[in-house]
């Protein structure tokens, strides 16, 4: 504004008149972007990797698209890749002969806590060295429990989990990860770097379509609802874990579900953040798992801004759409264990409309935001232009006149 308010009291011609309003309109865009920069940088998942692509490009970070720069494991695209989420095509999936449950679950409730990372919700073993939950293949791998994530979209029910089947996404997918129990920890496993160190247990819950019929997994509760004051804002120390006594992450799976003969599909990927290492083994439960509106709009309400930032009124927005996208199958082999049932698919196929968003929620992401505020600071500055244009034709008025005019 400074800018453009020399130039008029200069009378100055009206091309360079224009030039400086686009001048002073880059000068307010950058500073806009500067001040979210600011506010927010220093925040967000280590300051490295985000999965929001258009808020990447708002800051030195990289999005999906762009991680692959940066880890070069990360590119689904290169001959061979072997990297997740995929998408199942039930119609190639062949069925497994040995008609067996490929895992055998030894489960245990463990003194666990829940720490919103930014990314998503961690939910860990208080002691790993106590805590003896995990399950071993049919092969005899015998695997140790690690942490469970959970991943969701903001707005649409059908578009939250990572994996799709026959294209068909769900709300929510809870991922439980495991390492080889052959090394000390899960460092150790992903140094050594072979196919198998890792392997993920995942399961996709569905939405209930009514209140009536909703069969709540009560362990998610424990999960979301119960440390909800705690774990709310994001906190990357320590500090700001729940402990929510003991907790058996296999109850994740769906109390209601039997533990035996529990169709699976199985394929060897990657795990779905940087550095995006291709030794993981994917076990995932074909049945979706039912939880309540309730619940959805619950997960809807953690940020990934810390707390002293919220209580400033600082620019920060809601874990939302921590989702990678799925990437190429590359020739890799996918099977159905023991067999092949019907997903039971959401409620909601067609695109939620904004009736889905929790109450109290803004519509849009950070990089929306941005792009919408430099989008309208353009316009307005053109418009200013253009009237002050128009106003030096008019006699007897100097542009500062016009401003007002």
């Amino acid at each position: 504004m400074i800018v453009l308010i020399f130039c008029l009291e200069m009378r100055t011609d009206r091309l360079v008149l224009v030039l400086c309003t686009v001048a002073a309109c880059a000068a307010l865009c950058v500073a806009r972007r500067d001040r979210v920069g600011a506010i927010v940088s220093t925040d967000l998942f280590n300051v490295m990797w985000t999965y929001n692509n258009s808020y990447a490009s708002t800051k030195d970070l990289a999005g999906p698209k762009d991680w692959k720069k940066y880890w070069g494991m990360c590119d689904a695209d290169i001959e061979g890749a072997s990297q997740s989420p995929i998408n199942i095509d039930t119609t190639q999936v062949p069925i497994a002969h040995a008609g067996v449950l490929p895992v055998t679950f030894q489960s245990a409730a463990c003194d666990t806590f829940v720490r919103n990372i930014g990314s998503t919700l961690s939910v860990m073993p208080s002691d790993p060295s106590k805590c003896t939950v995990g399950f071993t293949t049919a092969s005899g791998t015998k695997y140790k429990f690690f942490e469970a994530h959970l991943h969701w979209h903001k707005y649409y029910n059908h578009r939250g989990t990572e994996h799709k089947v026959d294209g068909q996404g769900e709300a929510v997918e809870a991922q439980l990860i495991h390492y080889d129990s052959k090394f000390a920890s899960i460092d150790q496993a992903f140094q050594d770097g072979e196919v198998g160190n890792i392997a993920v247990l995942a399961v996709r819950y569905t939405v209930a379509p009514t209140a009536e019929n909703a069969t709540e997994v009560l362990s998610l509760n424990q999960v979301i609802v119960d440390p909800f004051d705690q774990t709310q804002y994001m906190d990357l120390s320590m500090n700001g874990k729940a402990n929510i006594g003991q907790f058996s992450p296999y109850d994740l799976i769906g109390n209601a579900l039997p533990r035996t003969n529990l169709p699976m599909f199985q394929y060897n990927g990657s795990l779905t953040t940087p550095s995006c290492d291709a030794i993981t083994s994917w076990y995932i439960v074909q049945q979706t798992v039912m939880l309540s509106q309730s619940q959805m709009h619950q997960l809807r309400f953690f940020e990934h801004v810390n707390k002293s930032a919220a209580e400033n009124n600082l620019l920060g927005f809601e874990i939302n759409d921590n989702i990678r996208p799925v990437v190429p199958l590359n020739g890799r082999r996918v099977v159905a264990y023991p067999f092949l049932v019907e997903t039971n698919f959401s409620s909601d196929s067609a695109p939620d409309d904004s009736s889905s968003q929790p109450k109290g929620h803004h519509g849009l992401s950070t990089g929306a935001i941005v792009g919408i505020s430099i989008g309208v600071g353009v316009i307005v500055f053109g418009a200013i232009a253009a009237a002050i244009i128009i106003a030096i034709n008019k006699k007897g008025r100097s542009g500062y006149e016009g401003i007002n005019a």
